[in-house]
């Protein structure tokens, strides 16, 4: 992309861009709303059975230095990968 920015650039052209930070998007976003909207888009019933699946057996847990709180179900937000210890 930075390419075609340059040389349009270079070229006396105009170069428009927008940015758009998408971090910390899902955070809020309510599992039973989501599973709703999935079934109207009529997705294959095993796609909405796979990610009901996966969100209705997330359990997360905060915490800050040696200090971690008790494991808590998710209502909202989406899982992450565990890479190596805490997300």
């Amino acid at each position: 992309m930075m390419h075609h920015w340059h040389n349009a650039v270079d070229k006396s052209q105009c170069v428009r861009t927008v940015f758009v930070d998408f971090a910390k998007a899902f955070d809020h976003v309510d599992h039973n709303i989501l599973i709703v909207k999935m079934c109207a888009l009529d997705l294959p019933d095993i796609i909405i059975r796979w990610m009901y699946c996966t969100l209705s057996s997330a359990i997360d847990v905060s915490g800050s230095g040696d200090i971690l709180s008790d494991w808590l179900q998710m209502v909202a937000g989406m899982p992450h990968l565990l890479v190596g210890g805490l997300a």
